[in-house]
């Protein structure tokens, strides 16, 4: 069951990089400005890359943990260029009414995920 949890976590978390970086090559997700899409999509693929992460590990995720990938994640640098949270926008990183930038959709993420893992503890076995 421990080991289920965590490869359905880790295998939430890459796709959720997977689909950012898809929508942020495909779509213009800040209507305000394209060079907040082109810093973002080019600081997360370097972020990836650093972190070994550019293209997804296959399932069962060997030498993963769900915490160490989340705290590898939470460093990442990824800034919003724009910086304009107030006004609403279509938001395709998030789905939602305004655009909160690559980490923050990132984090958000998490933070569900983190709530479904067992007893509310972040797995931390690797296999």
């Amino acid at each position: 069951m421990i080991d289920s949890c965590r490869q359905n976590a880790l295998r939430e978390i890459f796709t959720h990089l997977e689909q950012t970086r898809d929508r942020l090559l495909c779509q213009q997700s800040c209507p305000q400005d394209i060079e907040c899409d082109a810093m973002a999509l080019g600081c997360l693929l370097k972020s990836l890359k650093a972190l070994n992460l550019l293209k997804s590990p296959p399932p069962p995720y060997e030498n993963f943990s769900v915490k160490d990938v989340f705290e590898d994640l939470r460093k990442m640098q990824v800034p919003q260029h724009c910086k304009d949270r107030q006004k609403k926008r279509v938001a395709y990183i998030l789905g939602g009414d305004f655009c909160e930038g690559v980490k923050d959709a990132l984090m958000a993420k998490m933070k569900e995920l983190e709530h479904e893992l067992i007893d509310g503890h972040l797995v931390t076995e690797k296999t």
